[in-house]
């Protein structure tokens, strides 16, 4: 049964995962991971991490970095990439439910939610 634990490694090095599909990141208790997320900003919308869910986990940036796709045509979105790093009490949890939502800033409530979770690896 070679091919499992193939896939294992591979995915445990991976260092940028796309939740646009996923629910789930596997990160080192020592390290980070770059989570991205398909965003068009020009209808308003933008996505955030929730601070409160981070748990042992830390972000810098709650808002992310947006790229534009490389394209010329106007309002076709593109990408929204978070670093998100383990601190030193992930040495003590095996994972952490972290909720990212898409909003409006100047509007209250959130369009839509997403609940990733993250595996602490160690």
């Amino acid at each position: 049964m070679k091919i499992p634990f193939i896939a294992a490694i591979l995915l445990l090095c991976n260092a940028e995962w796309n939740i646009d599909n996923a629910c789930e990141v596997i990160i080192s208790s020592e390290g980070s991971v770059e989570v991205s997320v398909s965003s068009n900003p020009t209808t308003g919308y933008s996505w955030y991490i929730d601070q409160s869910s981070l748990g042992p986990l830390y972000t810098d940036n709650l808002e992310g970095n947006y790229t534009p796709n490389s394209t010329d045509v106007v309002g076709s979105g593109g990408t929204q990439t978070f670093t998100i790093s383990c601190t030193i009490d992930c040495k003590y949890i095996s994972a952490a439910d972290v909720q990212f939502y898409l909003k409006r800033s100047w509007e209250p409530d959130a369009k839509e939610y997403k609940c990733i979770y993250f595996y602490i690896t160690q």
